[in-house]
């Protein structure tokens, strides 16, 4: 967010929190502030006034003002369902409702609530101020309008959106979950140690992190699984 070109037309972001939260939030957009105008990473010249559009909040009111909301909550099917909920009630009739889940239903996020025509998928990859792709999933009752206007905030923000239907891990996690089983079957079965098999995977597939080393999926998919 702060370091890509999401901010850099005029668009405001709150980053809305719990109370005992909010400080630590804020705490870090002034950190990130620091750290980009360091110049070895050469920093946008417009850094300040991007992040003055950044706003920090614990307050719910502020979704009433939201043009687009994206849930990012950790991956519980109850608890995002219940944020939802919240969200329809208090966000505007022609906001998005978006979700980052990386593999839950977004179907079912939808389902109880008294507009779900306007939820939809935004499954955005680590680091996103790096990794620009971002899976965008409709629901079985997200509207066509919705569905592009996520899409177009996405290549107005400098992403590659993709398109996902509503099934479990999309598109990217469904293939990489088989391919981190592999990883530690080959470990379990003593063919290679986990340095070997991470550098094998780095140096043979061209990416940044092993399956293992990048543990935040590995934890998602022990919690799915």
């Amino acid at each position: 967010l702060f370091a890509g070109d999401e901010l850099s037309s005029g668009v405001s972001a709150h980053l809305s929190t719990c109370a005992s939260c909010a400080a630590e939030a804020t705490q870090y957009t002034r950190l990130i502030g620091e750290l980009a105008a360091l110049p070895a990473l050469a920093a946008p010249a417009d850094l300040a006034a991007r992040l003055a559009r950044v706003q920090v909040t614990s307050d719910w009111a502020a979704v009433s003002r939201a043009s687009l909301v994206i849930e990012a909550a950790f991956e519980d099917l109850d608890v995002k369902c219940d944020i939802f909920r919240r969200l329809d009630t208090l966000a505007p009739t022609g906001a998005v409702l978006a979700t980052n889940t990386s593999s839950l239903s977004v179907t079912e996020m939808g389902r109880d609530l008294d507009h779900p025509e306007r939820v939809v998928g935004l499954h955005y990859f680590y680091h996103p101020a790096k990794n620009r792709l971002v899976e965008v999933i409709a629901g079985k009752a997200t509207s066509t309008q919705a569905f592009q206007t996520a899409w177009r905030i996405q290549e107005l923000c400098g992403k590659t959106p993709v398109d996902s239907k509503d099934a479990p891990g999309f598109i990217v996690n469904r293939f990489f979950v088989p391919w981190l089983n592999e990883a530690m079957r080959l470990v379990q079965e003593g063919v290679a140690d986990i340095a070997t098999v991470e550098a094998a995977t780095k140096q043979g597939f061209g990416v940044g992190m092993g399956g293992m080393e990048d543990h935040r999926h590995a934890l998602a998919h022990a919690h799915l699984h």
